[in-house]
């Protein structure tokens, strides 16, 4: 007979069956990712902070950052926090996953950003003129 279920799907489930134990993991939750600044454009050379969410709770939980399907090296799993930058102008499509106890969640939905060049402006005749470094 089933004598314990514990419901909530961000945990280990435990099924205590009379006289068996049998012990399953759950799928983590999908999370989500958020870019700071929002807006989807960060001018070169200045900081985008990735950071990701998720509702899923227990022991041993990392986060996995990636720039298209590559791992961002830089970013500790330990945190769910990711601070980049870029030198070049270019557009990424970023991710994030979320790991606990060995068992992986589905990517989070990707946040295409675009790195630009600084706006250089100038005023000639009454008319602004603006243009990307």
């Amino acid at each position: 007979m089933l004598n314990h279920v514990y419901h909530s799907l961000q945990k280990i489930i435990l099924l205590s069956f009379s006289p068996l134990l049998f012990l399953l993991s759950v799928h983590p939750r999908k999370p989500t990712l958020t870019a700071s600044p929002s807006g989807g454009v960060v001018e070169t050379s200045k900081d985008l902070e990735l950071s990701c969410h998720t509702e899923s709770q227990g022991p041993n939980i990392t986060y996995n950052f990636y720039e298209g399907n590559n791992a961002i090296s830089a970013c500790s799993p330990i945190t769910n926090k990711c601070v980049i930058s870029s030198i070049q102008t270019s557009e990424e499509n970023y991710c994030c996953q979320v790991e606990i106890s060995g068992v992986e969640s589905d990517n989070s939905s990707t946040q295409m950003i675009k790195f630009i060049g600084k706006m250089f402006c100038v005023y000639f005749q009454s008319r602004r003129l603006c243009r990307f470094k």
